[in-house]
């Protein structure tokens, strides 16, 4: 069996070469044996690869837990039915009735280090909880409705973690964003969220030109008060960082308010600067704002307008820059590299 190639499910403990373990990007949605695509590539054209690379030859499917097996079933009959043989399965943990059910109809059947009852529904591994670690982090969904206090950030000398309410979902959950190291040392409040708004988002010879606002609740932003503001390029693979200075203005474009007021001056809630992102390399990263003043917070860059990035494009020493925005992820703002 060792040199029979993989197909895993799975880069975190079995690590892709190309060669010899191709990576096969895709999950099951929630409460369905629907499966979809992690990527921009189809679930179908995926499998149409495998197929042209290995039809006619044998191969085994690896993923770190098998709970139902719906998920391998499906894959098994398509690349059967193209020609390719699954003749085994690797796996960390596995449900008894999975194990069972691919001893019996697989030559080499299931190989497992742990085999686990079928009432278990859902599993917690450690990468869920150090986002450093491709494939980590664990969204928690357990709501704060009744505005318990609430912790907002923590720190100590393995990681850092950023805690929100997710008002975009409408299960509110609480989200915890947890990195090796600390995005921002949240000090604000853990009722309400950083406010956003860009006016402008363009290109100006190759740099990205940025004017807009982003304030919350308790936070002094006077004109004599010291407001340091940073724009962050978060890469979605690695959580390797990229920070930019974004600063203060005083000549916003209106006056800002919060819906519901903390008699707080926002004069230095605006921000105007010209960033150059040519030292950031290829890949896809999600946006962050963290602004300090008195307190600190940090939210994601947002479009809630129905405003389109898609003209927003640049090609930078033969890389090709270009924005979305992320419906599925409370409409958060993200940046594409080619």
């Amino acid at each position: 069996m060792v040199n029979i190639p993989i197909v895993t499910l799975d880069k975190v403990y079995i690590k892709p070469d190309e060669e010899n373990i191709i990576f096969f990007d895709c999950t099951r949605i929630n409460g369905t044996n629907r499966i979809i695509s992690r990527t921009k590539e189809s679930i179908d054209s995926q499998i149409n690869n495998i197929i042209n690379r290995f039809c006619e030859k044998k191969i085994i499917l690896a993923d770190d837990v098998v709970f139902s097996g719906n998920v391998l079933r499906f894959i098994i009959d398509k690349l059967n039915k193209g020609g390719v043989e699954v003749i085994g399965i690797i796996t960390s943990i596995c449900t008894d009735s999975s194990y069972e059910y691919f001893n019996n109809c697989l030559k080499y059947g299931i190989r497992t280090n742990y085999i686990m009852g079928n009432d278990v529904v859902d599993q917690v591994c450690e990468r869920d909880f150090y986002f450093g670690i491709a494939g980590g982090g664990i969204m928690v969904e357990i709501d704060n409705k009744l505005y318990k206090t609430q912790a907002t950030s923590f720190k100590d000398k393995n990681k850092g973690i950023v805690i929100n309410n997710n008002y975009s979902n409408r299960k509110s959950f609480i989200e915890l964003k947890v990195r090796n190291k600390l995005l921002a040392n949240k000090s604000g409040s853990y009722i309400y969220n950083q406010n956003d708004k860009y006016i402008n988002f363009k290109f100006n010879n190759n740099k990205l030109y940025l004017k807009g606002c982003s304030y919350s609740y308790g936070m002094n932003l006077s004109p004599s008060s010291n407001v340091s503001r940073s724009i962050i390029f978060e890469n979605k693979d690695t959580y390797e960082t990229y920070t930019k200075n974004l600063g203060s203005i005083t000549n916003g474009n209106y006056k800002v308010a919060l819906p519901v007021p903390d008699n707080l001056d926002k004069t230095r809630a605006w921000y105007e600067a010209t960033i150059d992102l040519s030292d950031i390399p290829k890949g896809e990263y999600v946006i962050y704002i963290t602004t300090t003043s008195n307190i600190t917070d940090i939210f994601e860059m947002t479009e809630r307008l129905s405003r389109s990035l898609s003209d927003v494009k640049a090609t930078i020493n033969n890389k090709e820059y270009s924005f979305i925005i992320n419906y599925n992820r409370g409409s958060r703002i993200e940046m594409i590299v080619k």
